[in-house]
């Protein structure tokens, strides 16, 4: 039987924390420990965490930062002060079905080689009205099956559990950075990338917690798009993703050089498969970001030529979508694309 702790990580979470910590006394196993970082709340959720741990059926441990770190780093502090050797994430406005932790427990007592599991759960409103499924099983069966994923493809931290031993990784952190933004990569994208380059990651096909939507989500479930949006989405294009995207995968191919020397000779050729593929779409969003910032129509058409013959266009799930060809031409070599300088 495996241990289990929960990282809870809080801000400002009075409004639906009861309701959470309740959930988490409900467990048919309950957790080993609950280990909570407060990211210098001003609200009385630090109040409502220190008298559940006079009450739990567990022990609870609550941390206050002495100042705010934001969500990405409070999550891997919360990680990091866990004991266990399986951690599950926990936000502070979700509700967890009473068997979670047993099943999820139960996933990695089966298998010692599992680096991460997550499991499927229902989007709820603020009032815990069902929405939609958060995902479709066979979809999320055929991504893992795959050799090599897509690049960004993640799970939310809500629904991960995963081993300890990704926590001797932490130190390379600060070299991996998202590729929306400059920030630090995700505490979900971060432990995901992880067990997919040094482990073994497995979808748990139960719905094991009510995924709250509230409107002050600090990032909310995806929503289906409509056919209006979906021809929207392929009309347009901001060329500055391609830019963060490249900083983005090459941080990643940072951390896995430096990850070889670390992990066992069996997991070398998936790691060095898993930079090369991120190198190479580093190279393909540069090209393609030539397209619209090239100085001049020749420039970009050059820029746009140079891509179809690298096989930039070849596809999902590394390549861009063959279509994107007549987008790119009209709205990048056509210029109409072109973002202008702020």
């Amino acid at each position: 039987m495996v241990s289990v702790s929960i990282a809870l990580a809080t801000y400002n979470g009075e409004r639906f924390l009861a309701r959470q910590l309740e959930s988490l006394a409900w467990q048919t196993q309950p957790p080993d420990e609950l280990v909570v970082t407060d990211d210098c709340s001003t609200d009385r959720t630090v109040e409502m965490l220190e008298e559940f741990g006079r009450s739990a059926p567990f022990p609870v441990r609550v941390v206050v930062n002495e100042r705010t770190l934001n969500y990405r780093a409070n999550f891997l502090k919360a990680a990091g002060l866990c004991a266990s050797d399986v951690i599950l994430f926990c936000d502070q406005d979700d509700v967890w079905r009473p068997q979670k932790v047993a099943i999820m427990a139960g996933a990695f007592a089966a298998d010692p080689d599992l680096s991460l599991a997550y499991h499927n759960a229902t989007i709820v409103d603020a009032q815990e009205r069902d929405l939609s499924i958060m995902f479709d099983p066979a979809e999320q069966n055929a991504i893992l099956d795959s050799d090599i994923p897509p690049p960004w493809h993640f799970a939310r931290g809500l629904v991960q559990g995963f081993r300890r031993e990704l926590l001797a990784f932490d130190d390379l952190w600060p070299l991996a950075c998202e590729h929306f933004d400059s920030g630090r990569l995700g505490h979900d994208r971060w432990y995901f990338f992880l067990a997919l380059a040094a482990g073994r990651i497995r979808f748990v096909d139960e719905d094991l917690l009510m995924y709250r939507q509230h409107g002050a989500n600090a990032y909310g479930a995806d929503r289906p798009l409509g056919w209006m949006d979906r021809v929207r989405q392929r009309l347009r294009h901001h060329p500055s993703s391609d830019v963060l995207g490249a900083a983005g995968a090459r941080s990643r191919v940072t951390v896995l050089r430096a990850m070889l020397s670390r992990v066992p000779a069996e997991c070398h050729p998936r790691i060095e498969r898993l930079a090369k593929a991120y190198g190479d779409h580093a190279d393909r969003l540069e090209r393609r970001s030539r397209i619209f910032a090239g100085a001049s129509l020749p420039s970009r058409g050059t820029a746009l030529a140079r891509s179809v013959f690298k096989g930039d266009y070849c596809g999902n799930p590394w390549g861009f979508d063959p279509r994107s060809v007549l987008r790119d031409a009209v709205w990048g070599v056509g210029g109409f694309g072109r973002e202008q300088p702020r």
